[in-house]
C-alpha cells in the first residue's frame, strides 16, 4: 500500500504532461486549420470560413481545458 501511495504522485505528473501535451498539440493543429482555409487564395465562400473560424474555435475551447488540467 505503501508503494502505490509513493507511485500516485509519478503518475499524476505523467498524466498533467499528457494534457500539456494534447493542449499544445491542439493549439498547434487548430492554429493550421485556421490559417490553411482563411487564405484568400483558397476561394471559399464566405459561409465555409466562418465554419472554418467556429471549428477552430472549438477546438481551441478544447485545448484550453486540456492546459487547465494539467
Amino acid at each position: 500500500m505503501k508503494l502505490l501511495h509513493k507511485l500516485f504522485p509519478l503518475g499524476h505528473f505523467l498524466i498533467s504532461l499528457l494534457f500539456i501535451g494534447c493542449g499544445v498539440a491542439l493549439i498547434t493543429f487548430a492554429a493550421l486549420q485556421l490559417w490553411h482555409r482563411v487564405q484568400p487564395w483558397h476561394g471559399l465562400a464566405l459561409n465555409e470560413r466562418l465554419h472554418t473560424v467556429l471549428d477552430s474555435l472549438a477546438v481551441l475551447t478544447v485545448a484550453v481545458a486540456a492546459l487547465e488540467l494539467g
